[in-house]
């Protein structure tokens, strides 16, 4: 489920302490930056759909490689192309 606190962004407005009148970004404290809270800690909030679980995987910004687990061609960080790849590894 998405964090309540950060709205699913994994960071939250802040106060810089080496200048009291900008604003930062921070992470968030809820969710430790990942944007995603546990169903446990966020049991009763209103439910709203995450995006697609391989869009967190995909990072244009990266050389293409192929997923360790199904081949496929992708970019991003990880070395797998999707949670689905990930968990199916085990």
């Amino acid at each position: 489920m998405i964090c309540e606190a950060c709205d699913g962004e994994g960071y939250v407005r802040g106060k810089d302490a080496a200048n009291p009148g900008a604003l930062v970004m921070l992470p968030c404290l809820e969710c430790n930056g990942s944007g995603i809270a546990s169903c446990c800690d966020t049991a009763g909030s209103s439910v709203r759909q995450f995006p697609p679980i391989s869009a967190s995987y995909r990072d244009d910004t990266f050389e293409p490689r192929k997923c360790d687990y199904c081949g496929e061609q992708y970019r991003g960080p990880a070395v797998y192309c999707s949670l689905e790849c990930a968990t199916d590894d085990i």
